[in-house]
């Protein structure tokens, strides 16, 4: 007998536990499972090729509390984002949302660092 090679944890795994972890620490949390199917700005269906849509993050998140916002491309260990996923991510960067690429390797730090975010921030929507 052979040794059993172990098969990459499925990305949906990653997913549910980020989106467990993130809506506790008061994260409010979009996922749209397939960005190609988005209604763009000229209110048109992207089309699987479209620039507009195609590649935006897995999650999309705004800290209740805070109004901070974050972007976040789940890819199983081994995985690198697609080239219009790395876009999205520096466009949203860009804009001032925190962008992370989570993989099960990285999945403890990155929750960390979004709570030292979430701890050091100074923007409040609801104090006038």
């Amino acid at each position: 007998m052979g040794a059993k090679t172990l098969r990459p944890e499925p990305e949906q795994a990653l997913l549910d536990r980020l989106l467990v972890a993130l809506r506790a620490a008061g994260w409010k949390t979009m996922h749209i499972s397939d960005s190609r199917m988005v209604v763009n700005v000229a209110g048109r269906f992207c089309l699987a090729a479209d620039p507009l849509c195609a590649g935006w993050p897995d999650l999309f998140c705004v800290h209740l509390a805070t109004g901070r916002l974050a972007a976040i491309e789940c890819k199983r260990r081994g995985r690198r984002p697609r080239a219009n996923q790395v876009d999205w991510l520096d466009v949203l960067l860009g804009a001032g949302v925190a962008t992370f690429v989570v993989t099960g390797a990285n999945e403890k730090a990155v929750l960390a660092e979004l709570a030292e975010l979430v701890a050091n921030s100074n923007i409040n929507p609801n104090s006038k």
